[in-house]
């Protein structure tokens, strides 16, 4: 049975779920919270390189909101700039019809991987 594809809207709505709960229930510091968030986020990944982008896109988006700062020597925030990274260089290489997928307007979502490498790349 196929899936439905997630839309960017729930992505962002899992995400901001997943940082309050880090943040408040778990009362953990942004950091860990941000691991928390890639740990939890784990079953939305998959082969899809928008899904993917909007993916880590909202999680270091909603990770800057909340204040989480990855230093760069350490060995974990390397491996998931990694991540990132490589989420962004896959996109790059869809066509224009490719990018348009999950219901939001590419625009959006080039902006906020912009912002988002800027900040962190």
């Amino acid at each position: 049975m196929p899936y439905e594809k997630i839309t960017y809207d729930e992505i962002q709505q899992v995400v901001q779920r997943l940082y309050n709960k880090a943040l408040g229930e778990l009362n953990l510091k942004p950091e860990q919270a941000f691991a928390y968030v890639q740990d939890e986020s784990e079953l939305l990944h998959n082969d899809d390189p928008v899904t993917n982008v909007v993916l880590q896109t909202a999680i270091y988006k909603w990770g800057a909101v909340h204040g989480v700062k990855l230093s760069k020597e350490s060995v974990y925030a390397q491996d998931m700039l990694e991540v990132l990274s490589d989420a962004c260089r896959k996109f790059d290489l869809l066509s224009e019809a490719e990018k348009g997928g999950l219901g939001v307007k590419f625009e959006l979502v080039a902006a906020e991987i912009s912002a988002v490498k800027e900040l962190y790349l």
